[in-house]
């Protein structure tokens, strides 16, 4: 039933520049699932450290995410 619906996730430390393309080599190969790039989220960021969402700093509305 779709009320038993999950989804896991996991977030490379991979940041991909917009304006430099990588070489296909550099990115990581996938077996199960997708690669997605160009995400973004307003008044938050990704805490490398911590490996989740943390508030955003002060003076910063958007930050990239990997």
């Amino acid at each position: 039933p779709i009320d038993t619906l999950t989804f896991q996730f996991k977030v490379l430390s991979l940041y991909i520049s917009q304006e430099e393309p990588v070489a296909a080599s550099e990115i990581p190969a996938v077996t199960d699932g997708v690669l997605v790039h160009g995400l973004f989220m307003d008044a938050c960021r990704w805490s490398e450290e911590d490996k989740a969402v943390a508030d955003s700093l002060p003076g910063r509305m958007w930050a990239p995410l990997p």
